[in-house]
C-alpha cells in the first residue's frame, strides 16, 4: 500500500545519488526505474542532469527522459531541449515524440525544421509525432511527406512509419 511506497521512497532516496553515480549503467537504470515507479518527484533534478550529460550512456539518458515525462516534471521542457540536441538519434527521436505530447504548439515548427535533415529513426519518430498532433498543419506536413515518398525522397527505414501516420490521420 501507500505506507510501503513511502518506506520504499525513503530508502531509495538515501541511496539514489550513489546508485546514479555508479559506473554500472544497469545500476543507474535500476535506480531510475525505481524512482519512476515510486513517483519520486524529488529525483527530477538528478534525472535532468542525466539527460543533459552527454557522457551518460544512451539508454540511461532515455530512461531518465522517460522518467521525467512519467513524473510530469516541470523540468521536462529543459530535458526535451537537451535530448533534442543529443548526438544519439534514439534520444532525439524520443524527444520529438514526447514534445508532441507535452507541448503540441511548439512541436510543429521543431518537427518542420528537423525532418528534412533527420536520420531515418528520427524521421520515423517525427512522422508518429505528427500523427499524434492531429491538427490541420500537422496533416498538411504529413501530406507533403507522402508526396516526397512518392518521389522516392524518404529513407526506407522511415517509410512504414510515414505510411502508418498518414493512415492514422486519413
Amino acid at each position: 500500500g501507500e505506507r510501503e511506497n513511502q518506506l520504499a521512497r525513503a530508502q531509495l532516496k538515501d541511496r539514489f545519488e550513489a546508485m546514479l553515480a555508479s559506473p554500472d549503467a544497469n545500476v543507474n537504470r535500476a535506480a531510475i526505474r525505481a524512482a519512476r515507479s515510486l513517483g519520486m518527484q524529488g529525483a527530477a533534478p538528478s534525472l535532468l542532469a542525466l539527460v543533459q550529460n552527454s557522457d551518460s550512456p544512451e539508454q540511461v539518458r532515455l530512461d531518465a527522459l522517460n522518467a521525467l515525462a512519467d513524473l510530469k516534471s516541470e523540468s521536462l521542457g529543459i530535458a526535451l531541449r537537451a535530448a533534442g540536441q543529443a548526438e544519439q538519434a534514439k534520444l532525439r527521436a524520443r524527444a520529438m515524440r514526447l514534445l508532441a505530447q507535452w507541448n503540441p504548439q511548439d512541436a510543429l515548427p521543431i518537427l518542420a525544421e528537423v525532418l528534412p535533415k533527420a536520420e531515418a529513426a528520427e524521421q520515423a519518430a517525427a512522422f508518429g509525432a505528427l500523427a499524434d498532433l492531429a491538427n490541420d498543419d500537422a496533416d498538411a506536413m504529413l501530406a507533403d511527406w507522402v508526396g516526397r515518398l512518392a518521389q522516392g525522397q524518404v529513407a526506407g527505414a522511415a517509410q512504414l512509419e510515414l505510411y502508418e501516420a498518414a493512415i492514422r490521420r486519413a
